[in-house]
């Protein structure tokens, strides 16, 4: 079937895709300067590759936890089906596919302005059954990417973000509320997490930071719009990358995200969050992001013996030694900031029992022990 992606209302380019929801062919460029950032192309052909990997990028991914589930009870449907049935609207940007046969428009089908379904939230976050017959499918559900429980929401006209945990200790929710109360301390940009206890199962929950004028654009898209220079770092080849696409006044920001992650032991920050906001309209850079998806730090899923041994690092190293020797400068950085980190992680692993006493002892000792590491380093 002809679709013909979309940004807002601007015709971007053509396609074809199939019925199992894959891009067959891109037919025709309608908008260069909206192309999709990481989709590289020339006055004649858009690379099929990078268009695909960014469109599946935008999905809900193969090792989701409950997609054997879904799988298991709705044979029929699958993530493809789902992100084109839903055209692939998101809540994190303003791309999307509008059929050949309907031509519809941005304001009446967005999802910031207009309802949505439930049902795939509840399909993949509760395991409800719902009949083939009577489910909706139109959600931004189907476009989020991530391996844990999610859905989205409305509450007050917000659309909201909740996430859950994973096994065996559902540390997660826990560590974005405290990674949300030290990033303010130290007066770094950052979305802002809440707690939630239902039925004995934590949560955690977000507002969206992107709005109808804006949009996200992950590290990932902009890395790929050079090809790297085998000479050159990951973390030099992201330079490289922004300089190209006019990005600027943002090696502060990246010194402060990889601060924060050395300091809170974030195993999970790749380049798929983190990234820059962009104005949807005008398509200039506002700004760095602010800092989100936290959950996989203080050792998330280590057995309690082992915590503070070691963990692993992603994106521009893949360890955290190595990785805070990136930071250009620390002058922004006030030490007293992070003096309560104890305190504030013991107070929010004790809202209930889900963590074990000892197990939260363990992690807050080892936390404060880093803080004494970059200290040391900083004075190095």
């Amino acid at each position: 079937m002809r679709y013909t992606l979309m940004h807002k209302n601007i015709p971007v380019m053509d396609l074809l895709i199939d019925d199992v929801g894959q891009i067959t062919e891109i037919t025709k460029i309608h908008d260069e300067r909206h192309v999709p950032i990481g989709v590289n192309f020339d006055k004649t052909k858009v690379n099929h590759l990078d268009m695909v990997n960014w469109w599946k990028s935008r999905g809900i991914p193969a090792n989701r936890d409950e997609l054997i589930y879904f799988f298991e009870n709705h044979l029929s449907i699958s993530p493809e089906i789902l992100q084109k049935i839903s055209y692939g609207l998101s809540l994190t940007d303003q791309y999307w596919i509008n059929p050949e046969l309907f031509n519809f428009k941005w304001e009446k089908i967005n999802f910031f302005e207009n309802p949505f379904s439930a049902d795939v939230g509840d399909i993949l976050f509760e395991k409800k059954e719902i009949s083939m017959n009577d489910a909706d499918f139109k959600s931004p559900d189907t476009s989020l990417n991530g391996y844990l429980q999610k859905r989205w929401f409305i509450k007050n006209d917000k659309r909201v973000l909740i996430k859950a945990g994973s096994k065996p200790y559902l540390q997660e929710p826990f560590n974005e509320v405290i990674c949300s109360t030290i990033l303010k301390n130290m007066n770094i940009n950052h979305v802002s997490y809440s707690l939630n206890i239902i039925n004995d199962n934590p949560y955690c929950s977000c507002e969206t930071f992107i709005t109808t004028e804006t949009e996200f654009i992950p590290a990932a898209h902009i890395l790929n719009c050079l090809k790297k220079n085998e000479k050159h770092s990951r973390y030099e080849h992201f330079i490289k990358c922004c300089e190209h696409l006019g990005i600027s006044g943002f090696v502060t920001d990246l010194d402060k995200m990889i601060t924060f992650d050395f300091i809170v032991v974030n195993e999970d920050r790749h380049f798929g969050n983190f990234g820059f906001v962009r104005d949807a309209n005008s398509l200039e850079w506002i700004s760095f992001c602010p800092i989100f998806d936290n959950g996989c730090s203080f050792w998330y899923n280590t057995p309690s013996n082992k915590i503070g041994i070691y963990a692993e690092s992603k994106g521009f190293e893949f360890n955290h030694s190595k990785k805070i020797q990136l930071v250009n400068s620390f002058d922004w950085f006030d030490l007293d900031s992070i003096k309560d980190m104890e305190d504030i992680i013991l107070d929010v692993l004790s809202v209930s029992d889900i963590i074990a006493e000892k197990r939260s002892m363990r992690i807050a000792e080892k936390i404060k022990a880093r803080h004494f590491i970059l200290q040391h380093l900083i004075e190095k």
